[in-house]
């Protein structure tokens, strides 16, 4: 490498010092390292004539410092880049413009009418090349980004064609991308259309499913369409069922009988195997408009063998009898589903009670990870000075999940209650912090020594050795 040019490069320079450099890189070759550190100069001239440079030493990585270059604040290199940018637009440099595609597309977001037309053109060059799954792979691997543009620029061409491309975008894992294919709908073919609306209304994702459902509410005239709103109103989503039962409004007065109906609580158990979600969504639905003569099938369905309608059930059960619901939920809150485990504390932590206390630190007590950690968050819904000390004992525990939640949840603390000085720990409560700081600091606690100090000071106790 010539080092003489890079410190002239790189030296601050007088009046004169940016036009001798221009100069150095015009009368010699440089070598790739150079072109590249002078592509990147903050002289314009340096830059002008460093991107010059690319036209006559061919590389593949010149593309990349070209569309830099493109977005340049002077003009006359934007213009020298796009001029050499032009001998690289052939199939032999197209893989280095996939590779960049995000940093083209960015090129149209400028603010200046040059970025934006060469950003434009190079969109359209890379949008003439066929595609196939090779190019998806390409442009996944270099940056996500890329791929997420090229998505984007295709819904106005090249998506409505390629059957490849559209097949792809409906079953990739990215929503956003999911959902381009709902944006060329009207351009594809009815049978098309059709199916791939129909797998879109049962898609796992629920922005999918809504967008899916807007579409046909728009399209309402269409036949069939208003039977597709019919089973969204069946939606797992309590969201998108609100959505349907709006727009069904004028056609059914009674939904309690509409999701009854198909509900079929004689067969219930058998069709949450069969049809899981449209039963979880009927069984939702009808829970949404229960009253209280329907608490003996929700004692039923709690019964069966399926977490998220026991879920379901619990829920309903509380808001139609609160006895009931607590009893229930007190049951439940050791059951390994963390669906149902995360309700039964939700409840829990409604109703404070000192057995709520007692059930936390049995669950902060036992063997299971997962169940200290939902110890400690029914813990932290409680709060008062009474679990100071069962929050600073958890942040010694052996599992490393443990401790980080038990310290997220004891900085929570002394920034919530423990400022609240109307309120004064008693004696009781005192002592058991003392006898929690001795143990844990002959452990490894996540818990810094100011602290500790601090929540001692709390609690009355000014000497933190104590």
């Amino acid at each position: 490498m010539n080092f003489s040019f890079l410190k002239l490069l790189f030296q601050r320079p007088a009046d004169s010092a940016a036009a001798k450099r221009a100069c150095h890189v015009e009368e010699h070759s440089l070598s790739y390292n150079e072109r590249a550190i002078a592509s990147q100069d903050y002289s314009g001239y340096t830059r002008e004539r460093a991107v010059r440079e690319w036209a006559t030493h061919k590389e593949p990585i010149a593309v990349w410092f070209l569309i830099d270059r493109l977005s340049d604040w002077v003009p006359q290199v934007r213009s020298a880049a796009w001029n050499t940018l032009q001998l690289y637009m052939t199939p032999e440099y197209h893989s280095q413009f996939f590779e960049r595609f995000y940093w083209i597309d960015r090129l149209l977001s400028k603010g200046n009418i040059d970025s934006v037309r060469f950003g434009e053109e190079l969109v359209s060059f890379v949008l003439s090349f066929a595609f196939s799954p090779e190019l998806e792979r390409h442009l996944k691997d270099h940056d996500i980004r890329n791929w997420n543009c090229y998505v984007k620029h295709a819904i106005h061409g090249l998506l409505k064609t390629d059957h490849t491309l559209l097949k792809i975008v409906c079953n990739d894992s990215s929503l956003s991308i999911r959902s381009a294919a709902i944006r060329v709908f009207d351009d594809l073919q009815e049978d098309q259309r059709e199916t791939i609306l129909t797998d879109m209304i049962r898609d796992p994702a629920q922005p999918i499913r809504i967008r899916a459902l807007y579409y046909v509410v728009k399209h309402i005239d269409r036949e069939g369409y208003e039977q597709k709103i019919y089973r969204t109103a069946a939606d797992v989503s309590p969201s998108i069922r609100e959505t349907a039962r709006f727009y069904l409004c004028g056609k059914i007065t009674d939904w309690r009988a509409y999701y009854w109906e198909r509900l079929d609580s004689d067969q219930l158990a058998d069709n949450l195997k069969i049809n899981r979600r449209q039963t979880l969504g009927c069984l939702g639905g009808f829970t949404e408009f229960a009253v209280d003569a329907d608490l003996p099938l929700l004692e039923q369905i709690i019964q069966i063998d399926d977490n998220k309608a026991k879920t379901i059930a619990l829920e309903t059960i509380y808001r139609l009898n609160l006895q009931r619901g607590i009893a229930l939920a007190k049951e439940f809150v050791l059951n390994p589903s963390g669906q149902l485990r995360h309700c039964s504390i939700r409840i829990l932590s409604q109703n404070l009670t000192p057995e709520t206390l007692m059930i936390a630190r049995s669950l902060v007590g036992s063997q299971s990870n997962y169940l200290r950690i939902s110890g400690l968050r029914l813990l932290g819904k409680i709060s008062g000075w009474t679990i100071a000390a069962d929050l600073l004992l958890a942040t010694s525990d052996v599992d490393e999940n443990v401790r980080e939640k038990a310290n997220v949840l004891l900085n929570q603390w002394m920034c919530t209650f423990a400022v609240q000085g109307w309120d004064k720990p008693k004696t009781e409560e005192s002592n058991r912090v003392l006898a929690a700081v001795k143990l844990i600091r002959s452990r490894n606690t996540t818990v810094l020594p100011d602290t500790i100090k601090k929540i001692l000071f709390f609690f009355g106790v000014r000497d933190a050795n104590s």
